[in-house]
């Protein structure tokens, strides 16, 4: 993708253009359209990205309103305390020390 400041793309490059604005014609709101627009142009399962365009899309993200849910009120991320994760894969370890950190 190389060094493109807006990842993902716009909705006007997107395949699926014609049937967002199709859509956003059916909502009555601004609200609504911006809703349908931010999953539209939402980055999809399985969309390979390399770490540039990770660290981009984490850079942004950070930097939203409200970086805890969707804009349908959905949560999108979980967090995990490092004792569940040592439960998880079994392991006792404190984080950085194995990596002289």
């Amino acid at each position: 993708m190389g060094q493109c400041e807006t990842y993902p793309p716009p909705l006007q490059q997107r395949e699926d253009c014609a049937e967002a604005i199709l859509e956003l014609s059916w909502g009555g709101d601004l609200q609504t359209a911006q809703v349908a627009v931010a999953c539209r142009s939402a980055i999809r399962n399985g969309t390979p990205m390399n770490q540039q365009e990770m660290q981009t899309l984490l850079d942004n993200w950070q930097r939203t309103r409200n970086p805890r849910t969707c804009p349908h009120g959905r949560p999108i991320y979980l967090s995990l305390e490092e004792s569940a994760l040592a439960r998880f894969f079994r392991r006792n370890w404190v984080i950085g020390k194995s990596h002289g950190i």
